[in-house]
C-alpha cells in the first residue's frame, strides 16, 4: 500500500502556497514556540488598536469629525501600527535566527509613538471640538498600549517610563472623560503588557537554553561514541598484536634453532593478524559483540604461550549477565597489560558477582601510565561500576567493582 497522501501531491503541485506550512513544520519546538509568541503579541497590538477604536463610535461628538481629521489619524495609527509590527517581527529576543538590523526601526518607532503621544494630549488639552478632545484620549490609550507592547519591555528604567507616561495619560484624560476607575485600568493594563512581555522574554531564553543544551547533549553523544570506537578499536587490537608481537619472537627464536614448530607458530601468527582484521572490520561496522568466557580462554591462551601461569577463580557465568560485557572488556585490558608492561609469572583471576580482579606478581619494574586502564576506568564509571589499582611491591592487582561500592 502506498503512503502517497492528496497532501504530497497538494505541495508537489502549489510549492510556494505550502512553503509556509513546510516551514513551520521543519522547525524545532523551540523555534516553533518563539515564533508563535512573535506572532501573537503582533496580534495583540493589533488587537488592542481595534479596542481602543470601538469607543470612537460611541461617542456622538466624534461624528461632527472633519474627514481630514480622520484620514489623519488613520494614517498616524496605521504607521504606529506597521512600526510595531516591524520591531516585533526583526526583534532578536524573539527570532531564532538572525534577522535584519531592528535598531532603526526600534528608535523611529520609539521617538515616532512618543511625538504622536504628546501630539495627542495636546489635542486633550487644547481648546477643541470634543471630537477631536476624545480622538486625543484614544489615541493616548492607544500609543501607551503600544509603548508597553513594543518598546518599553526593553529599556533599562522601563517601569520609570510606564509610570510617567501612564500618569500623565491618566491625569490629561480624566479631565474629558470623568472615568478614573476606567482610565487606571488602562495604566494597569499596560502595566500588565510590559510584565507580561518580559516574561515571554524570560521563557523564551529558558527555551534557548534548552535547546542549546539538546545540541551540547547530541554533539557530546557523538564525541562520547567516537571515543567509545576509538577506546574499542584500541582494546580490540591492543591484545592481537600483543599476542602476535610475541609469536613473532617466538618463531624467530624458533627459526633461528632450526625448530620444526616454527610453522605452527607461523600458522597461529597469521591467524591472529586475520582475527584481528575480522575483529577490526566488525568494530567498524558497530556489529561487534565481546564475550566474557572468550575473553577468558583467549587470555589464558596468551599467557600460557608467554610462559605465565593463569590461576582462575570463579566462572564467567558468576558475573552477573548485564556486567558481563564490561567484565570481559576488563579482562581484555588487564592481560594485555600483564603481557606488555610485567614480567609476571604467575595472574589469578578471581570472577563473581561483585567483582572481577586481575592481580600478577610481576610489577617489580617501574610500571608506566597504563592508558588503557584510563580509558577502561571511564567505561566503568559511565555503566556504574569502579575500577581500583593497587600495587604492593611486586603484586600489582586491578579490580573491577560493580555497583561503585569498593
Amino acid at each position: 500500500m502506498s503512503d502517497y497522501s492528496p497532501a504530497d501531491s497538494a505541495v508537489e503541485r502549489f510549492p510556494r502556497l505550502t512553503a509556509p506550512r513546510r516551514t513551520w513544520r521543519a522547525m524545532s519546538g523551540g523555534a516553533r514556540y518563539i515564533a508563535y509568541t512573535r506572532i501573537s503579541l503582533q496580534l495583540i497590538g493589533v488587537g488592542m488598536l481595534l479596542f481602543t477604536l470601538l469607543p470612537l463610535l460611541s461617542f456622538p461628538a466624534s461624528r461632527e469629525l472633519p474627514v481630514p481629521g480622520l484620514v489623519v489619524a488613520g494614517l498616524l495609527g496605521l504607521v504606529s501600527l506597521g512600526l510595531m509590527v516591524a520591531v516585533l517581527e526583526l526583534h532578536p529576543d524573539l527570532n531564532s535566527r538572525p534577522r535584519r538590523e531592528v535598531r532603526p526601526f526600534f528608535l523611529a518607532g520609539f521617538i515616532f509613538n512618543l511625538v504622536a503621544w504628546g501630539f495627542s494630549l495636546v489635542l486633550v488639552v487644547a481648546d477643541l471640538p470634543d471630537g477631536y478632545r476624545v480622538l486625543g484620549v484614544l489615541g493616548a490609550v492607544w500609543l501607551l498600549f503600544n509603548l508597553s507592547l513594543t518598546y518599553l519591555p526593553w529599556l533599562r528604567w522601563r517601569w520609570v517610563w510606564l509610570s510617567g507616561i501612564g500618569l500623565v495619560t491618566m491625569a490629561l484624560s480624566y479631565r474629558i472623560t470623568s472615568e478614573g476607575v476606567a482610565m487606571l485600568f488602562w495604566v494597569v493594563g499596560a502595566a500588565a503588557l510590559v510584565a507580561t512581555v518580559r516574561i515571554t522574554l524570560w521563557t523564551i531564553e529558558l527555551f534557548r537554553e534548552v535547546e542549546a543544551a539538546r545540541q551540547t547533549e547530541a554533539a557530546l553523544k557523538v564525541t562520547e561514541e567516537r571515543l567509545r570506537f576509538a577506546q574499542e578499536l584500541h582494546d580490540t587490537l591492543g591484545q592481537h598484536l600483543a599476542g602476535m608481537s610475541l609469536k613473532a619472537e617466538l618463531a624467530l627464536a624458533l627459526a633461528r634453532r632450526g625448530d620444526d614448530r616454527l610453522e605452527g607458530e607461523l600458522v597461529e601468527l597469521q591467524r591472529l593478524a586475520r582475527t584481528s582484521m575480522s575483529e577490526m572490520r566488525e568494530v567498524a561496522a558497530g556489529y561487534r559483540g565481546i564475550n566474557l568466557a572468550t575473553e577468558v580462554g583467549g587470555a589464558k591462551s596468551l599467557l600460557a604461550d608467554s610462559g605465565i601461569a593463569l590461576e582462575i577463580r570463579g566462572d564467567a557465568l558468576d558475573v552477573v549477565p548485564r556486567d558481563r560485557e564490561l567484565a570481559a572488556w576488563f579482562v581484555r585490558e588487564a592481560t594485555t597489560n600483564v603481557l606488555r608492561h610485567s614480567d609476571a609469572d604467575q595472574v589469578r583471576l578471581r570472577l563473581g558477582p561483585e567483582v572481577v580482579s586481575m592481580s600478577n606478581d610481576g610489577a617489580g619494574r617501574e610500571i608506566r601510565a597504563l592508558s588503557g586502564l584510563k580509558a577502561l576506568r571511564h567505561r566503568a564509571e559511565h555503566n556504574g561500576a569502579q575500577l581500583l589499582v593497587e600495587r604492593d611491591g611486586e603484586q600489582f592487582t586491578a579490580s573491577l567493582i560493580f555497583g561503585g561500592n569498593p
